[in-house]
């Protein structure tokens, strides 16, 4: 990982204020949200920087997406929920589906995180109907894991069960990794 992110580094410090380099600066950013989430936020501003300087929204929408999730690392959960407010607005107007789903499972992630499992489970159901295409299985049946998780804590166990067994169907029909379901 270390020699990717080396790797990384060396292209950014030749590169062009292109979308290359955005999307350059989105990787560095990628490999640092869990280990070293200021890290991560310092390439992400860049990036921001360059995408409203390039109109770039699709890298945009990527810039909250993953300064979110590293705000969630941070704990910085009201942070977090305004940039997920915020790249929801984008990919609405952009009508990128699948970036709108996203948006709303960091919603329901940083609501969780709070402990306010009514709003993450809302949040996890409307992501759901954005992501339920082939290749968004994983986290269909994560979705349906973490809402199995919340309806646990708030002692709803049939909707628990119910939610756990949706995912194992999608895994059961051959979607989905073993890592997903694990």
């Amino acid at each position: 990982k270390a020699q990717k992110t080396d790797s990384l580094l060396k292209v950014l410090a030749s590169a062009k204020e292109d979308t290359n380099k955005v999307k350059v600066l989105n990787a560095i950013a990628r490999e640092y949200i869990n280990s070293n989430p200021d890290s991560a936020l310092y390439y992400l501003e860049i990036q921001k920087k360059l995408c409203v300087q390039l109109k770039y929204i699709p890298y945009l929408i990527n810039y909250y997406i993953n300064a979110s999730s590293a705000y969630n690392v941070l704990e910085k959960y009201d942070s977090s929920m305004l940039l997920n407010k915020q790249c929801l607005a984008v990919a609405l107007e952009y009508g990128n589906s699948l970036k709108i789903g996203y948006s709303l499972a960091n919603l329901a992630n940083a609501f969780r995180k709070i402990s306010q499992y009514d709003s993450a489970a809302i949040y996890y159901l409307k992501a759901i109907t954005y992501l339920e295409t082939e290749t968004e299985k994983d986290n269909v049946i994560y979705m349906y894991g973490n809402l199995a998780a919340l309806y646990k804590h708030l002692e709803e166990y049939g909707k628990a069960i119910s939610y756990l067994q949706k995912g194992l169907t999608i895994h059961n029909n051959g979607f989905g990794s073993d890592e997903a379901y694990a």
